[in-house]
């Protein structure tokens, strides 16, 4: 059977079994066309089932060395995923190469940097969190604790932790 003969028996039973859109299977017929074209093109590989994940690889390092977008190549690796997941089952396959091939990572846009007001509030609202805990012990003594860091005071005595953020003193009564 041909390579254009088996893809479309997958695309027929993508259309009766799983009621996929038109607009998938055209997705689908361009990537597997074109996968079709890249192996026919080296000619070494006559039939799907000749293709190795040694030869899918190349087709991705080929799509990604010609500009093709991370998120395109996914799609046809994941198009061809299918198709040869639909091919085992007809026992036309023994294996599906295309699982040895990852798809790559999509890009993640890095988080804007704080400009110095939005980092100064930031810093603020952590000082208020974490260093405004006033105990008194049994003796009267006061303490004020933060972030693990046990700092005895007078009582009544203002202080100005890291006074730098802010300029209320701590209560210590």
């Amino acid at each position: 059977m041909s390579w254009r003969a088996q893809v479309e028996l997958f695309l027929r039973a993508l259309s009766t079994e799983q009621a996929a859109s038109p607009h998938t299977l055209q997705a689908y017929r361009g990537d597997l066309t074109e996968i079709v074209r890249w192996f026919e093109h080296g000619g070494l590989i006559r039939s799907w089932a000749q293709v190795g994940v040694a030869d899918v690889r190349g087709f991705a390092a080929e799509s990604l060395r010609r500009g093709l977008g991370g998120s395109s190549l996914a799609r046809k690796l994941s198009s061809l995923r299918s198709f040869y997941r639909y091919g085992c089952r007809q026992g036309w396959f023994t294996a599906n190469p295309a699982l040895g091939v990852r798809s790559p990572r999509r890009a993640r846009p890095l988080p804007r940097a704080l400009d110095e007001a939005e980092g100064l509030k930031v810093l603020r609202a952590a000082l208020a969190v974490l260093s405004c805990i006033v105990v008194v012990t049994p003796q009267g003594r006061a303490s004020a604790k933060t972030a693990g860091l046990v700092l005895q005071v007078v009582p009544g005595f203002p202080v100005k932790p890291l006074g730098w953020f802010t300029d209320e003193p701590v209560r210590t009564a």
